[in-house]
């Protein structure tokens, strides 16, 4: 009889490096072509919202709610969501990857509330190529504690994970590669490659992370002015006729927008700015580009995927942590990886 298995993650999100990793998970299931492999959204969104350019608006000002409340909020909102979502009768399921076990308004009530429901409902759960943050309150510590201890096997995406797992939580782990590496394919040869991406982070992603790493306390002039800076080293090398300046979310296309003031006339000759609301059109832009500048690191992921020379801006402790681990690894070497502890997962399980 064929296992039914669950697998959630930010896969509605306007981020496209979930998106890619929504679709390699589901990949990674389903080329074992013994299962019957469902998918549904970490934060409970109901479906994919078009994200364009023409839909970016300033934030508008809002009452703020006490951190509890909202959490309170989020959880009675969702909770028959999940309630319902568990009445799938899984087999098994698989919560990842991504960033979710970190401190922030609804990761850790959505993870309690996965875990509670598709526990009563006897399905085995797995946290799976996960990254867990540096520092959490003392409540999202509470509400991961009681959700991970549900858990029958936790897979984390690298070294930091594992530690930042143990010192906060007590738990044992076991160290992956990213899931994004299983969309690795043949890698084009790279001569003829004539421009270069860069794919600059929101500043109030710069913000947020910046003790993390000890980067400095500036304003956003001087940001974005580390960005131009970057933009204009790419234009100095030889061979490279111009940058592909990508943006993976709609905030840092706002960023991006707002760099372009900052070039010549001449300069912008040779830039092009994009935005693709897909990872497949985003690996398209890779496929001719030489480097990849960027602080984001799926766009790192992706385009390493497609064989570009990878510079991480070290904007957090989970680049560097994946500038120390991966960085000049071949991605195909990762997809192999994580094909054997497919393997070995399903071997434990007696598939």
């Amino acid at each position: 009889m064929r296992k039914r298995i669950l697998i959630a993650n930010e896969k509605y999100s306007d981020n496209i490096g979930d998106q890619a990793i929504s679709d390699a998970m589901l990949r990674y299931f389903e080329d074992l072509e013994i299962l019957d492999v469902f998918s549904c959204d970490f934060s409970f969104r109901p479906g994919k919202k078009t994200a364009s350019r023409k839909k970016i608006r300033k934030p508008e000002k809002r009452i703020k709610i006490p951190k509890v409340l909202s959490k309170i909020k989020f959880f009675l909102k969702n909770l028959m969501k999940a309630r319902s979502i568990s009445l799938g009768n899984y087999d098994y399921a698989f919560i990842g990857g991504g960033q979710l076990i970190l401190s922030n308004s609804s990761f850790s009530v959505s993870m309690l509330l996965f875990c509670l429901m598709l526990r009563l409902k006897g399905t085995k759960i797995f946290v799976f190529s996960v990254g867990v943050g540096d520092r959490f309150t003392f409540l999202d510590a509470i509400l991961y504690g009681w959700a991970l201890k549900l858990c029958d096997g936790i897979y984390v995406r690298d070294e930091r994970s594992k530690e930042n797992l143990a010192n906060k939580f007590r738990l044992e782990c076991v160290v992956i590669p990213d899931i994004a590496f299983y969309l690795a394919g043949n890698i084009r040869e790279t001569t003829g490659r004539n421009k270069d991406l860069v794919c600059p982070v929101d500043f109030e992603v710069y913000r947020r992370y910046r003790n993390e790493v000890g980067n400095e306390c500036i304003s956003l002039y001087q940001y974005q002015r580390i960005w131009v800076k970057i933009i204009k080293k790419c234009l100095s090398f030889e061979g490279c006729v111009g940058v592909n300046l990508g943006a993976t979310t709609i905030k840092d296309l706002e960023l991006c927008e707002s760099l372009l003031p900052l070039f010549s006339e001449e300069e912008l000759l040779s830039i092009e700015l994009f935005y693709h609301d897909s990872w497949q059109e985003f690996s398209k832009v890779a496929l001719n580009c030489k480097r990849v500048y960027s602080g984001r690191m799926h766009a790192l992921i992706l385009a390493e995927n497609k064989g570009c020379e990878a510079h991480p801006f070290i904007i957090s402790n989970k680049i560097k942590s994946y500038k120390d681990e991966c960085v000049g690894v071949c991605p195909n070497e990762f997809k192999i990886s994580l094909i054997r502890i497919r393997e070995k997962i399903f071997e434990d399980l007696r598939l």
